[in-house]
């Protein structure tokens, strides 16, 4: 969630996505090995949402990590393989904003972490493609830069080209990004009505924030 102004950042996932294809989602992923810690995982899924300014690559900064910002010289070298200038990768000031869930604290290698909420997605007919997904908000400090915004998730050294979903707290309006470029201007709920509707990440952000109701559906399940 960007500030001042409140805008939150949602992604519509690809046609041939694994699970709820067109949904709208939210950066965050399912926690494997490969992070050091969940507030880490984050920081890393947080660089999905690509935010260019002047030349300059955006990225949220929770903390000083090199493993997020190689992430971020990553997505970066994509867009240059895709004819966009990139003069370098600048870190935006960003903490965790508190989710009023059930869950408590989260505990990891002897940290406790709370703020979080927690989600189950389903994938396939017999619903045995499970994920959990852990699920936190940044509030990400932007000043008056006005960015145009790509979907940063990198495929064999390419961009996948997803819409991103500007979507102002207040009014509802929404700007609909691909890969740089501004494609409409439209009201949340006609966005929603383009899309299968959210995930359950996405759900749960959507649900705290007064976007939408949190409703049940066959395939997904909030937890907290």
């Amino acid at each position: 969630m960007e500030e001042p102004g409140g805008r939150l950042l949602l992604l519509r996932r690809g046609a041939d996505a694994p699970r709820m294809p067109l949904a709208l989602d939210i950066s965050a992923g399912l926690f494997d090995d490969g992070w050091e810690n969940p507030l880490q995982m984050m920081a890393g899924e947080a660089v999905e949402i690509v935010r260019v300014e002047g030349g300059v690559l955006y990225y949220p900064c929770v903390m000083r990590d090199e493993r997020v910002r190689r992430e971020a010289e990553s997505v970066a070298e994509a867009l240059r393989a895709e004819g966009v200038r990139v003069d370098g990768v600048e870190g935006l000031s960003a903490e965790l904003a508190p989710l009023g869930t059930p869950v408590e604290e989260v505990r990891y290698l002897g940290e406790v972490y709370r703020g979080l909420g927690v989600a189950f997605e389903y994938g396939g007919a017999d619903r045995r493609d499970v994920s959990l997904e852990l699920v936190g908000l940044l509030r990400v400090r932007v000043g008056s830069k006005r960015f145009s915004y790509a979907f940063g998730e990198v495929v064999n050294g390419r961009l996948l080209g997803n819409e991103v979903l500007s979507v102002d707290l207040r009014t509802r309006r929404v700007e609909v990004w691909r890969t740089l470029r501004l494609e409409r201007v439209a009201r949340l709920e006609e966005e929603l009505g383009r899309s299968r509707g959210f995930t359950s990440k996405a759900a749960l952000i959507a649900e705290l924030l007064g976007l939408a109701p949190l409703t049940s559906s066959s395939e997904w399940d909030v937890i907290a």
